[in-house]
């Protein structure tokens, strides 16, 4: 079903509307907007959400919010005193 869904968008994005004007065509169009992979989030999610409210598992705890973990510097490429550590994991530093 997938295929079927980026082959008509392809084909919709790269023909001209007045050669594709045609009743098959057309159906494509419809199903393709109606099983967009956002309507079908939109509209799964929906029913999901107010089954995961009913069910009661949403309970608050008292207290503090709990924090992340402390992250060890030297392994963390985005901070900078971790130096040239994390270059050798995409290849860049060769040992």
């Amino acid at each position: 079903m997938a295929v079927l869904y980026w082959i008509g968008l392809e084909l919709m994005i790269t023909l001209p509307y007045d050669q594709w004007n045609i009743p098959l065509a057309n159906t494509m169009v419809l199903l393709i907007f109606v099983f967009n992979p956002v309507t079908v989030v939109a509209v799964l999610g929906y029913g999901f959400l107010k089954a995961k409210v009913a069910c009661g598992e949403w309970v608050i705890t008292p207290g503090p919010p709990s924090q992340r973990p402390i992250l060890d510097p030297y392994t963390d490429p985005s901070d900078p005193r971790s130096g040239e550590i994390h270059l050798r994991h995409i290849g860049v530093i060769q040992d």
